[in-house]
């Protein structure tokens, strides 16, 4: 979900949303481009009063649609927006849910390892004569 932002975004008119609007009637989709990364991207609204989007399809370059990317952007347009969206964030939620784990592993594998060379060392201890020696206060 973007919002648009006029020193940012530009609607644009030309074949390919032409092309769009045939293709997908009722389905709020238009291309903007982005000033600044200078491409082309297919989107379709969410919110027209606050200018809220959903991106569809990034196209750096050339604007030209092939089939590959025209049958993806069918399945995407199939899909509802509001659903797609919670999917993303489900998504998001996972990932990091995911590093939260990896991360809590990593910190029990270094508890793991503290432990166990803490076992190590006190058995040394007990088993070297001069560190009996002093520890016995000689």
């Amino acid at each position: 979900m973007l919002q648009l932002q006029r020193g940012k975004h530009l609607i644009v008119e030309n074949g390919l949303s032409r092309f769009l609007e045939h293709e997908f009637p009722g389905k709020d989709t238009f291309v903007y481009r982005h000033l600044k990364e200078e491409s082309f991207v297919i989107c379709r609204w969410l919110n027209k009063i606050q200018g809220t989007v959903e991106e569809l399809l990034v196209l750096n370059g050339d604007i030209g649609l092939e089939r590959g990317t025209l049958d993806l952007l069918r399945k995407l347009l199939l899909i509802p927006a509001q659903v797609r969206i919670r999917e993303l964030k489900q998504g998001i939620r996972d990932e990091e849910a995911s590093a939260a784990n990896e991360y809590d592993r990593d910190i029990e594998e270094r508890r793991e390892e503290a432990r166990f060379m803490r076992r190590k060392l006190n058995k040394v201890k007990r088993d070297h004569p001069l560190l009996v020696a002093t520890a016995n206060g000689f």
